[in-house]
């Protein structure tokens, strides 16, 4: 049997033969993945009314809850999928494996969410729809989540140097199939489920939405809506499984026992850090349980670390941030050559600051788990924080520099000096008063060297300006979530006349054959003629969808407007608004166009916040009012989103690629926490909106103030 490639053939001028095989998985996947995300937000809805016996407004913020804790899971678990695949099991197997994961979960969702289905199969219905979807949809995230990182980076493994410059091409094919399948997926699988039927006690049909509703049905099937996607991801596995022999595989590093440890102890760090904050907004208020699963998991992550540490010594991000940290926390007062006062004053402070965090925590168990937790939380950043901001302040006063320098014997000394001393070219000698970006960093550079420990220093700059990125994310997700709840109780009626179908598909048809040109031509010759065209093309287009366009749209096909509405903008923005803003002398770097996506998405939320008063009056709405929200926050996307991936991947050294876009991704995961925890207020629907678009102003504003002062690094490959 041929062993497979392990790098690419650089003298290929053309395209790489396992192209195809990952561009088709992922229209597939993507399909899978939104079709049945365009199910949810509704249908836990029902579940919780008809099964529960919750209010539709109770019911609709558990589903809220529900699905942006499944976004969430999907967007912290690449991070153990990154490590799967960088250092154990190489990217092919850990796609492979994990989709197969992923197709259990649809099959799960299948089966369980249609109780005859798993009566005539099971003989009998052992797990009720609401375990069903939770076992499903964890499957799911561990499958979607794993998988994540591992798919882009798999296609840039393909190409080597003579085709490197059809990369570009590729991702954007690519980005094509991600909302082409999204686009697709959310129009056609609500579908197929049916229109939703919502009834009172006695199961009459309501048709006033300002009723509570007492009962949920669906006109179509739940078992095929959910068994559809099922089937798209099962043939977007086997299509992955069919490129293996045309796959570059590279291999992962270092792999074996190494690779295990690595693994492991990175899984057990996440779920640590993380398991907690789950854990309280999903309501799960056993403080042992929560308190045990975080502390043991961290622990083992010390330990495995450890033991990872004396097998191989690693220089990566984990490492240099473990020996940091554990270099601040080593409090050896013997070794300063620190007045007594100063002494004494650092002793005091830490001691009163512990017992101060330790009695907030236990009187905070009055209150149950989460209070506790968030006690504990907050008081142990505020602790840290204290002692390393007082240590910096007195070393400042008192012109101290701790400069450690190991003995033969291996102990250490400091000395005082004046600061001027920082590097001396061959000796790695640093002092926090000469070079303060590095104060923390100080152990790490002598026993990493000063060229490794830059990476860190690069992501956490990073890391600085895109902190507040996840109110974006929280925000944006909602347009799939509460948007769809108050598109339930919009008017969604179109049964509009021949002529306003026609001039509805002119301007689409204009509009789809401008975005075309723009994207596959740069000339500007044909560019009028070929619009017409599309106008000319929008005539047919208008007949036809007189005739097939529903009377009345299902209100979880609005979200469709987004992925159709990002093919669209793209080119807009790239080919359009940004050569006209040079034309005007205006050229924004990537965080100044951040920026100004940041508060456009504010923005979004002022018409939906107006929308939301209205209906809560009682007055009717039409859902084509939305279109002007999904505009904006369609424009936010594209100046945010795709400019700060850019942005984040240019500001991270070679080594340091894959940290900065597991950080990306966990500030989407935060934003789905932020919602979570909002909707858990008391807060009425209208609230909630101006909070929201009081929020994204101010994260808009910080950021803004941040980018100014951030300075550009060149880590040209």
């Amino acid at each position: 049997m041929t062993e497979p490639r392990t790098a690419p053939d650089h003298n290929l001028k053309g395209w790489p033969k396992g192209v195809p095989y990952i561009i088709g998985n992922e229209g597939c996947e993507r399909f899978s993945y939104y079709g049945m995300k365009a199910l949810l937000i509704v249908y836990i809805t029902g579940l919780y009314i008809n099964l529960r016996g919750m209010s539709e407004q109770s019911a609709e913020d558990m589903a809220t809850t529900a699905t942006h804790l499944f976004s969430a899971a999907v967007y912290t678990l690449p991070l153990i999928g990154a490590v799967l695949a960088d250092r154990l099991w190489g990217k092919y197997k850990t796609i492979l494996y994990l989709s197969v994961v992923y197709c259990l979960g649809h099959l799960a969702l299948a089966i369980f969410e249609d109780p005859m289905l798993q009566k005539n199969l099971l003989g009998d219905v052992y797990i009720d729809p609401i375990q069903g979807l939770m076992i499903g949809l964890g499957l799911i995230a561990l499958g979607s989540g794993g998988i994540k990182p591992c798919v882009s980076a798999h296609v840039g493994d393909q190409f080597g140097r003579g085709n490197w410059h059809l990369l570009q091409k590729v991702f954007n094919a690519f980005y094509f199939m991600i909302n082409l399948g999204s686009g697709l997926a959310t129009i056609i699988i609500p579908q197929i489920q049916g229109d939703l039927i919502r009834y009172d006690a006695d199961w009459n049909v309501l048709t006033d939405s300002t009723v509570n509703a007492a009962h949920y049905a669906y006109s179509g099937h739940v078992g095929w809506a959910f068994g559809i996607p099922g089937i798209l991801m099962g043939l977007a596995t086997i299509v992955f499984w069919m490129g293996r022999k045309t796959f570059i595989h590279v291999p992962a590093t270092p792999g074996g026992k190494t690779g295990r440890y690595d693994f492991l102890s990175g899984s057990f760090l996440t779920i640590g850090l993380t398991a907690p904050l789950f854990m309280f907004l999903a309501d799960i208020h056993n403080t042992n349980l929560t308190l045990g699963i975080s502390l043991v998991s961290i622990a083992l992550f010390v330990i495995l670390f450890r033991a990872r540490q004396k097998i191989e010594q690693d220089d990566g991000f984990l490492a240099v941030m473990f020996y940091s940290v554990e270099n601040l926390l080593d409090f050896k007062f013997s070794k300063w050559q620190t007045p007594t006062l100063a002494r004494m004053l650092y002793g005091v402070v830490a001691a009163t600051g512990f017992a101060a965090v330790l009695i907030y925590t236990i009187v905070s168990f009055s209150g149950g788990a989460a209070g506790a937790l968030m006690a504990l939380f907050v008081g142990s950043i505020a602790y840290t924080f204290t002692l390393v901001g007082l240590r910096l302040m007195l070393e400042k006063l008192l012109a101290l520099q701790l400069i450690r320098s190991n003995t033969g014997d291996g102990t250490e000394t400091a000395v005082e000096t004046s600061s001027a001393v920082a590097y001396d070219g061959g000796e790695k000698e640093y002092s926090p008063a000469a070079n303060p970006n590095h104060w923390f960093f100080g152990p790490a550079v002598q026993r990493f060297g000063r060229d490794i420990v830059e990476g860190p220093i690069a992501v956490l700059k990073v890391i600085s300006v895109l902190a507040v990125i996840s109110v974006f994310w929280g925000l944006f997700h909602q347009h799939s979530t509460t948007w769809v709840h108050q598109a339930k109780a919009m008017d969604r009626n179109f049964e509009l006349s021949q002529m306003t179908w026609i001039i509805i598909g002119i301007c689409l048809g204009a509009s789809i054959a401008l975005a075309a040109v723009l994207s596959l031509t740069k000339s500007h010759k044909w560019r009028w003629l070929i619009t017409l065209a599309g106008a000319a093309g929008g005539v047919a287009l208008g007949y036809l969808l007189h005739d097939v366009f529903p009377a009345t749209i299902n209100e979880r096909q609005v979200a469709a407007a987004n992925p159709f509405l990002v093919m669209l903008l793209i080119p807009y923005t790239i080919y359009g608004i940004y050569p006209l803003m040079n034309r005007f002398g205006i050229d924004p770097h990537p965080l100044q166009r951040m920026t100004i996506g940041m508060l456009l998405a504010a923005f979004s939320f002022i018409p939906i916040a107006l929308i939301q008063h209205k209906l809560d009056a009682g007055g009717s709405v039409h859902v084509a009012w939305q279109f002007l929200p999904f505009v904006i926050v369609t424009f936010a996307e594209v100046f945010v989103s795709i400019t700060g991936l850019e942005f984040a991947y240019s500001q991270a050294p070679k080594r340091m690629k894959s940290v900065i876009m597991g950080f990306w991704l966990i500030n989407v995961a935060i934003g789905d926490f932020l919602v979570v925890g909002l909707v858990h207020t008391d807060m009425s629907r209208v609230t909630f909106f101006w909070v929201f678009a009081g929020l994204m102003a101010a994260a808009g504003i910080i950021f803004g103030l941040r980018a100014r002062t951030y300075e550009y690094k060149d880590y040209t490959q």
